[in-house]
C-alpha cells in the first residue's frame, strides 16, 4: 500500500521523486531478511532500523517509515518529532482496514 499507493500520490500532488530515491525504513525488513524472521531479535531489528532512520535523518533521505503505529508515544515521540526538528515536510498515509483482513496478513 505504501509504496503502491502513497507514494504515487504523492509524487502526483507534491512532486515527490522517484521511489528509487526514497530509503524504506522497516524493522520487519530486518527481521525476515536478516534475523530469519525469528522474533527473538525483534530489539536488534528496532535498533537497526533507528540507526538507518537517523542515518537518513543525518544525510537529508526521503524516507517511507513502514510501520504499524501502534505505539504512539514511540511513533509520534522518536520519529515524527525527530523529522519535525530536523525541517522536514511529513506526509502521513493511514490505512484503514477491517480487522479481520489485518489478522489475515499475519
Amino acid at each position: 500500500v505504501l509504496v503502491n499507493n502513497c507514494v504515487g500520490r504523492l509524487q502526483d500532488k507534491c512532486g515527490c521523486p522517484e521511489i528509487e530515491e526514497f530509503v524504506r525504513l522497516d524493522p520487519d525488513y530486518y527481521i525476515s531478511g536478516m534475523l530469519d524472521n525469528n522474533n527473538d531479535y525483534r530489539e536488534m531489528a528496532n535498533f537497526v532500523n533507528h540507526e538507518s532512520f537517523m542515518c537518513a535523518v543525518g544525510q537529508r533521505r526521503h524516507m517511507l517509515f513502514d510501520h504499524t503505529g501502534k505505539d504512539l508515544v514511540n511513533t509520534c515521540g522518536r520519529v515524527i518529532s525527530r523529522l519535525k526538528e530536523a525541517d522536514y515536510v511529513i506526509h502521513l498515509c493511514i490505512v484503514v482496514a477491517p480487522y479481520t483482513r489485518c489478522r489475515a496478513r499475519l
